[in-house]
């Protein structure tokens, strides 16, 4: 007889029937009602095991039951409390996208159970706090009792939150003891972008003027400020994360119609005379009063940039000098204040007598480890304390020359996974084997032993000492952003007639691969309402050189891959905004080689133009190829110095 209720559920291992379902209640234990004698409990388990991950993260678990008479269930929770069978049912994958414990049982059609099993998954996170080392003042704006209206702007630079990615959440310092909790009620916090160094007195011109549309990242929400001392953080936790660039200044806009229960002092740093970078009002005006006062404040990320050592004015050829050499580099904890999956390592160059006008290339191996050491020695090998992870196998690296001094370039990873732990030191080893010529990295004197320096494939450094070479360092969980000045437009390839364009993007400049799911483009106008652009193509594939030809679009790519066929829509949106154009195809980047992106278009409904910049013909000449008339003829009208915004979204 067959039961209308029965469900057939689906594992990677075993396809299985619902115990309820025909036949399974008078068998005995280890029996499943059908003749089948079963003692054996099953086994459960999930994709992913317990580590860091970064983004969102999809949990598949997996029933086998090799007794013979089938999973019947698998229950599971996410808050670090024990399953049973009033928990949830597994039936399709498990989205994580915050620290979660997740445990897991499954029963089998002959009533064994296996015991509780328990994966435990941290997301990547990093955080910059601004202004927290130099002399303060306490104000307990804008957390305070007087006023029944509020609204506060605070403009944060590229280089004080000198990190980039997804903020999930903000903290303050307290300035003086909270001996009880506090609560404010009906608070709204926005984020946007800016072109200022400094606010104006007008609060729509700061957060929303050519740089994108500011993001409501707390909507009208009671925020609870627990007790505690003095100089401790307390921390917002925002209802959506916003995508900060590392470039535009950051606007972060609060206000409320709903005093606080009590004042809340916090740390302000005062930023001089002139630097307007408070902006302040107790009526919902349009303007309001400057200050030049910022609240320390603690900005937490999910995955992204983050520059760890800045301020460095020395410079110095090791390990990329013209004969082969090898360093090994040390940071600490409270350098990094972050912990996760590594994806990223790049270092800044300099300028001096004899700087190089040219590319250079490299043969080189990469390593990560942690290390217990303040100070490194002359032992290459024992100044790890746990074995390293090799990230770079042996790859071509290809430095270009030429660059503005503090450009950051990033060095290819592509052979490993290293996971920081947050709490030992961090100790990166750069071993160059061949090299055609001299890259200056940027250092400054420490008091620590932070380099070991000798030559390629000893294991002992000719010396240790103590330059500490700045560094930016890459967590999972964000994208890849390539962003210039946006001194031009570029209305090609979203235009009315047909048309090809092709961007190349250097290895240094990208530094990450993986698979690439997702590519967005930056507005450099307002679009009122939603443009289409018909029969497109957009193409990836890696570069056969550092520069673009004009003899044939095939001709600059190798495996050359259609990832998008199809219509294109660009929705209404501001001047700054990036729009995002998910892929139907994803394309496997390797990360020791430059990318070349076409996209081609039959046809639009208007002209919308992004933003670009004439590059700098000595370091990345002819980085764009185009076609003016045509989306499937190969042969390009012209390859020109010119680059555009750009990011992508790599796993």
């Amino acid at each position: 007889m067959e039961c209308s209720s029965c469900k057939n559920i689906s594992f990677s291992v075993i396809v299985f029937m619902l115990a309820a379902c025909g036949g399974g209640g008078g068998g005995s234990a280890g029996d499943d009602g059908g003749g089948i004698t079963d003692t054996n409990a099953p086994i459960t388990s999930a994709s992913r095991r317990t580590g860091y991950f970064g983004g969102n993260l999809s949990v598949v678990l997996s029933c086998s039951d090799a007794g013979g008479s089938g999973c019947a269930a698998t229950y599971y929770t996410t808050d670090g409390s024990d399953p049973s069978p009033s928990s949830a049912t597994y039936t399709s994958p498990i989205a994580v996208s915050d620290d979660t414990t997740l445990k897991f049982y499954s029963v089998d059609n002959s009533r064994n159970q296996e015991g509780i099993q328990a994966e435990t998954y941290t997301l990547t996170r990093f955080s910059r706090t601004i202004a927290d080392n130099i002399d303060s003042v306490s104000i307990f704006e804008p957390f305070f009792n007087v006023a029944p209206y509020f609204k506060y702007q605070f403009l944060y630079t590229a280089t004080q939150v000198a990190g980039s990615g997804y903020i999930d959440a903000l903290s303050f310092i307290r300035s003086e003891e909270m001996t009880s909790d506090v609560t404010c009620a009906n608070t709204i916090i926005r984020m946007g972008y800016s072109p200022l160094s400094t606010l104006e007195a007008n609060f729509s011109y700061n957060i929303q003027s050519y740089k994108g549309a500011a993001q409501t990242v707390l909507d009208n929400t009671t925020i609870s400020i627990p007790a505690g001392a003095t100089g401790e953080l307390f921390e917002i936790k925002l209802d959506r994360p916003f995508y900060y660039n590392g470039v535009d200044s950051l606007v972060v806009e609060m206000k409320s119609d709903g005093a606080c229960t009590a004042n809340v002092n916090i740390y302000h740093e005062n930023v001089g005379l002139g630097n307007n970078q408070k902006l302040f009002n107790y009526s919902d005006a349009v303007t309001g009063f400057l200050a030049n006062y910022l609240p320390h404040t603690q900005f937490r990320f999910r995955g992204g940039d983050e520059v760890v050592i800045d301020e460095v004015p020395d410079i110095n050829g090791a390990p990329f000098a013209s004969s082969n050499g090898k360093v090994q580099l040390l940071y600490y904890p409270d350098e990094i204040n972050g912990k996760g999956i590594i994806t990223g390592i790049g270092f800044p160059v300099g300028l001096g007598a004899g700087s190089p006008t040219s590319k250079a290339n490299y043969t080189l191996n990469v390593r990560l480890g942690h290390t217990t050491l303040s100070d490194l020695t002359a032992d290459f090998d024992n100044n790890f304390s746990t074995p390293p992870v090799t990230m770079a196998n042996n790859i071509s690296y290809q430095a270009p020359g030429g660059l503005p001094d503090d450009t950051y370039i990033w060095i290819p990873m592509p052979d490993g996974k290293f996971e920081y732990n947050g709490t030992d030191n961090l100790l990166i080893e750069i071993e160059v084997t061949s090299a055609s010529g001299l890259t200056y990295l940027k250092w400054r004197y420490d008091t620590k032993l932070r380099r070991a320096v000798g030559v390629a494939g000893s294991a002992t450094a000719l010396a240790a000492d103590n330059l500490a070479y700045g560094l930016k360092l890459r967590f999972a969980g964000s994208s890849i952003d390539i962003i210039t000045d946006g001194a031009i437009s570029e209305d090609r390839p979203f235009h009315t007639s047909a048309n090809t364009v092709q961007h190349l993007f250097h290895a240094s400049e990208l530094g990450t691969g993986g698979v690439i799911n997702k590519i967005a483009y930056r507005l450099d106008q307002k679009v009122s309402a939603t443009e289409s652009y018909n029969d497109c193509r957009i193409m990836l594939g890696h570069a056969t050189g550092s520069v673009l030809g004009d003899t044939s679009f095939s001709g600059n790519m190798v495996d050359r891959t259609m990832v998008l066929s199809g219509n294109i829509n660009i929705p209404a949106s501001l001047a700054g905004d990036w729009f995002e154009i998910p892929l139907t195809t994803p394309f496997v980047y390797d990360s020791a080689q430059n990318l070349v992106v076409e996209l081609a278009c039959a046809s639009g409904t208007a002209i919308v133009s992004i933003d670009s910049t004439i590059t700098n013909a000595t370091y990345c000449p002819q980085r764009e190829a185009i076609n003016y008339i045509s989306n499937t003829d190969d042969l390009p009208d012209e390859a020109v110095d010119q680059m555009v915004d750009f990011r992508m979204w790599v796993e």
